[in-house]
């Protein structure tokens, strides 16, 4: 989020709220995906797009 403050957006969007979290350096993607109950592929498609980068 530091690099690409963008996706801090697509976070509350999607009701993570990794933004601030104590929990955030610790935690990949991955695991506050299914922490959050959120589908990994969409919402890393969607991250890539806010990031400036193609999605995978």
């Amino acid at each position: 989020m530091g690099q690409w403050p963008g996706t801090m957006e697509l976070f509350l969007r999607y009701d993570m709220l990794c933004v601030g979290c104590v929990f955030g350096p610790f935690h990949s993607v991955a695991d506050a995906c299914k922490e959050h109950q959120v589908c990994q592929t969409e919402f890393l498609n969607a991250l890539n797009a806010a990031a400036g980068l193609m999605p995978r």
